[in-house]
């Protein structure tokens, strides 16, 4: 979502961080979807005030000093980082291998509908719909059958669904 991107960038981020968040977003919404929360009008309003609160929380988070025993807090501090690098990249491939299993056309259309923010009748003419209303209807197919796929696996649910 280039907005989101812009965003980051913006606030002392990078391309890979914008991406991260993103992802991590993405997961919120389908977890919220999951629990019932059809609420959500404007999924790209949401997607975008998530990613943008996800990035402040990140970046107060990094930014807290602890002014106790300097060599211990760096270790742990190192450590935690590490381990929080690996779950954004276990989470954002976890979330790459749903969208792969939807089948190209559909990663493509929700790529470029989600995260590259293309409106449905530019990713229908890109993808060579008919119309933006085949875009519309395959859109909301692939969406239905990625938030079946995140229902379905174990792996996630036992991750992140506690």
């Amino acid at each position: 979502m280039p907005s989101v991107e812009k965003y980051i960038k913006k606030n002392s981020g990078d391309i890979d961080s914008a991406k991260d968040v993103f992802h991590d977003a993405l997961l919120n919404l389908i977890m919220k979807i999951k629990k019932g929360d059809t609420d959500i009008k404007d999924i790209k309003g949401y997607l975008f005030t998530a990613s943008k609160n996800l990035w402040v929380t990140k970046k107060r988070r990094d930014t807290k000093v602890s002014f106790t025993d300097e060599i211990i807090d760096r270790q742990n501090a190192d450590e935690y980082e590490s381990s929080q690098m690996l779950e954004d990249k276990e989470k954002s491939s976890m979330m790459d291998e749903m969208l792969t299993a939807l089948g190209k056309r559909c990663k493509e259309l929700l790529t470029l509908t989600f995260y590259l923010d293309y409106s449905l009748k530019e990713a229908a003419e890109k993808l060579g719909f008919s119309s933006d209303e085949v875009a519309k209807t395959t859109q909301y197919r692939c969406k239905k059958k990625l938030f079946e796929l995140v229902k379905n696996n174990k792996v996630f649910m036992e991750e992140y669904h506690q």
